[in-house]
């Protein structure tokens, strides 16, 4: 193997985990989002503009900020949440 045809395979390699680890913070924005606006057994739902709110101000923290635009705006159109 060449030198050229290792680095591709890393580069490769290391795509494929950063796509894995975008996908798990996508599932984790989301259950936030059904958490937060959902009814709990100990709590009232605290709304989906609550959840918005709170998905938008953690973009960049804890996830990725042109997802969560897509979510915000998808939300906002009226698409709802199967709790």
């Amino acid at each position: 193997m060449s030198e050229v045809e290792i680095l591709n395979e890393a580069l490769k390699r290391e795509l494929l985990e950063h796509e894995k680890a975008i996908k798990k913070l996508e599932v984790m924005r989301d259950g936030v989002i059904n958490a937060i606006a959902s009814h709990r057994p100990y709590r009232e739902a605290l709304g989906l503009d609550f959840a918005l709110y709170e998905i938008s101000d953690k973009k960049n923290i804890f996830f990725d900020e042109s997802a969560t635009n897509a979510c915000i705006r998808i939300l906002k159109k009226g698409f709802k949440l199967n709790p």
